[in-house]
């Protein structure tokens, strides 16, 4: 788990949604295909020259099925065979064309050109891929101020780049903001997304002078929930309820609302130790001790953790499971249909990753601690 003064994660709100739901909650699990994922390559090692990982952050793989990898830490993008054998790498960190500052959420266009979110560096840099080398061709500065924003790097449906990014409204909400941006670098095009009031989620804000704010969160509290998806779409939720607004292909006339009547699994104790001492060292840390600190942990986890697309444009809805169990996620085609329950090992996280054709990239810690970036093929 991060902690608060680390990179913020992407958040979105629920909205009031109208349209089709999905056949979530009419069709029985036992009727729904089940894809079991195992683990048959990890990319990352403790004294490699090439594969030492600080923060894996972002997985592409191009048409001759080469895999991409970002790192936070290390501001460095590696590429690698679909072995795992270490090919070449890509830039440099620092501030100048090209070179890298925090890159994470990689993404290839139509044209076969990697796209890399430089995020500490407020912008987006473009490089054309060869056999054995990349080559720096352009780069376009973010439309908003968030940077350190690690959010999925998206086209739309006219192969306009989607830029992502955070602002205030005049009611004090959070607001997601998506300029679409064209070939010069104009926006043709802006979604916002206003998030719920601050106060129905487990996260407690607080002002350091008029241009800091520093967030709690509540471990195991509500979070608001969004992924991105090709093509221009995207989903949000909030983690306490299974209730999905999904706007297929950005358009607003294909909404669907997708819902199970669930409840999270309780935590265990040892998730409940853990938690409090993670709620404990954060609130230290921002200067809150004892009655001060707003919230405690709560008996049961929210129902959902994460909304993630494969590249085929289906939403992957990550559900809470209870300690050591297999991570699982409902599938659900364009149409708002359940097409299969995936599950995967429990220490793998497809967050930062990549979900195509039955494979997944994720990234996990081996058994020393070592963070690596594993291959997920589900069956």
């Amino acid at each position: 788990m991060r902690s608060v003064s680390q990179v913020l994660i992407p958040v979105l709100a629920l909205a009031v949604a109208c349209g089709p739901a999905g056949d979530s909650g009419r069709r029985p699990d036992a009727a729904v295909p089940r894809w079991q994922g195992t683990v048959d390559l990890a990319i990352g090692s403790l004294e490699g020259s090439h594969d030492q990982f600080g923060e894996p952050s972002g997985v592409a793989v191009d048409r001759e099925g080469r895999i991409y990898l970002s790192d936070l830490q290390y501001n460095s993008i590696r590429v690698f065979d679909s072995t795992g054998h270490y090919l070449f790498g890509i830039s440099r960190p620092g501030k100048g064309p090209g070179e890298l500052s925090g890159p994470c959420c990689l993404a290839f266009d139509q044209a076969g050109d990697l796209w890399v979110r430089d995020a500490m560096n407020g912008r987006y840099n473009r490089y054309r891929i060869q056999d054995t080398t990349a080559h720096f061709v352009e780069q376009r500065v973010m439309s908003h101020g968030a940077r350190g924003y690690v959010v999925p790097l998206t086209f739309d449906r006219g192969d306009r780049l989607i830029d992502v990014g955070m602002g205030p409204t005049p009611s004090g909400l959070s607001t997601i903001l998506r300029f679409h941006k064209d070939s010069a670098g104009k926006v043709a095009l802006v979604d916002t997304i206003t998030g719920p009031p601050q106060d129905s989620l487990g996260q407690h804000l607080i002002s350091r002078g008029s241009d800091m704010v520093v967030f709690l969160q509540q471990p195991y509290g509500p979070r608001h929930l969004v992924g991105h998806a090709p093509g221009g779409g995207w989903a949000s939720a909030v983690s306490s309820r299974y209730q999905v607004r999904w706007i297929v292909d950005g358009d607003t006339a294909r909404t669907r609302v997708l819902g199970r009547n669930l409840i999270g699994p309780a935590l265990s104790a040892r998730e409940r130790a853990t938690a409090e001492s993670t709620l404990t060292a954060d609130a230290s840390q921002i200067g809150l001790t004892g009655s001060a600190v707003p919230f405690g942990v709560p008996g049961a986890k929210p129902l959902l953790v994460a909304l993630m697309f494969d590249d085929a444009g289906h939403l992957w809805v990550q559900m809470s499971v209870a300690d050591g169990e297999l991570n699982r996620a409902d599938v659900y085609d364009s149409a708002g249909r359940r097409m299969a329950m995936a599950e995967w090992p429990k220490d793998v996280d497809l967050r930062a990753g990549l979900i195509r054709d039955h494979v997944a990239f994720g990234v996990r810690q081996d058994s020393a601690g070592v963070p690596q970036v594993v291959r997920v093929r589900f069956r």
